[in-house]
């Protein structure tokens, strides 16, 4: 079995899709946090851009679930907004915009639409490695979201004043071995 967890309207062929919210037309509407599965029985995991949806030590609790889950050489995949890129993008005076702060923030939009942790890459690849994930790398957003748009934020780019484009996203991807 694999698992699209918290990835509103996001289809993903092959993953059962798990959302809080009725809305997006999950296949499995839960709570992630509340959600029970046996231990070894997943193959993967994707969690893209909900993470940073829960305070740190809920989002540490879910990703030890997510260990416990997952079968060995099982993968997760998590993608969270790049702390790091995003006060590179401010400090610089490129992106004090309604986008970056949201990314920040969350957009408030609905009640579960805001932040409640951030997070850097060497921050992340600690708590993962503390529970015993590796980290294999990163990977390349899988649903086409080059302008920023749609469900699936793993994909979400920025384009500097000088016309490069970044990802906005920090997409890793591990393994439990």
């Amino acid at each position: 079995m694999k698992l699209n967890l918290g990835g509103g309207g996001t289809r993903i062929e092959g993953y059962i899709s798990v959302d809080i919210d009725i809305n997006t037309k999950p296949d499995l509407v839960a709570d992630i946090t509340e959600l029970a599965l046996q231990s070894n029985s997943i193959e993967a995991i994707y969690i893209s851009h909900t993470l940073e949806h829960f305070e740190y030590h809920i989002a540490e609790s879910l990703l030890h679930k997510f260990y416990d889950w997952l079968d060995w050489g099982g993968t997760l995949f998590v993608a969270v907004p790049s702390f790091d890129k995003l006060c590179e993008i401010i400090t610089k005076g490129e992106g004090d915009t309604d986008y970056i702060r949201g990314l920040f923030y969350g957009n408030h939009a609905y009640p579960t639409d805001m932040h409640k942790s951030n997070w850097t890459r060497q921050h992340l690849t600690r708590v993962v490695e503390d529970i015993g994930f590796s980290v294999v790398g990163t990977f390349e957003p899988w649903v086409n979201n080059r302008e920023g748009t749609g469900s699936d934020a793993s994909g979400m780019w920025f384009e500097w004043s000088d016309g490069r484009r970044e990802s906005l996203s920090l997409n890793l991807q591990l393994i439990k071995d």
